[in-house]
């Protein structure tokens, strides 16, 4: 299913976020749909939320070819990090989120061709949570257009 491939491809870039990649640090996981609270022991990390999937066109092929859509839907994703001392976690959180723009959209707007369209449509505040000393998150709001045939499933 293409919405699940793009959602995988996001993940796969952000785990991308590597010393051995030249990154100042290495993103620890990226978690799918969590139901918990991030632990502050595992940052720097990603929750990545799916919201559900809206038809925004169609071309039917006839009565008897399965249709095309053109889809779309939005990921959250929160990054979370526990920065050394409060004084810092502006520009650490900051900087999480220049890495995940740079591995999401290395290659254009379109993550490797596999959905038509990739766009950052809207960046939170930064989240300064009791879940432990200088925890600070910001979300990243991404919609994504793709195009399902339902011959190729």
């Amino acid at each position: 299913m293409q919405r699940d491939n793009v959602v995988v491809e996001v993940m796969r870039r952000l785990l991308l976020i590597t010393t051995g990649n030249g990154y100042d640090f290495t993103v620890n996981s990226v978690i799918r749909n969590p139901e918990n609270e991030p632990s502050p022991d595992r940052m720097p990390l990603t929750n990545l939320f799916e919201f559900p999937e809206i038809t925004v066109g169609e071309s039917t092929r006839g009565s008897s070819k399965m249709p095309i859509y053109k889809k779309e839907f939005q990921v959250v994703l929160e990054h979370w990090y526990a920065s050394a001392n409060r004084g810092v976690t502006t520009k650490d959180i900051t900087k999480y989120l220049k890495y995940s723009r740079q591995t999401l959209f290395s290659d254009g707007n379109t993550l490797g061709k596999i959905c038509s369209l990739v766009e950052e449509s809207e960046i939170s505040r930064v989240y300064r949570p009791q879940i432990g000393n200088n925890v600070v998150g910001i979300g990243q709001v991404l919609r994504v257009v793709f195009v399902e045939d339902f011959s190729q499933l």
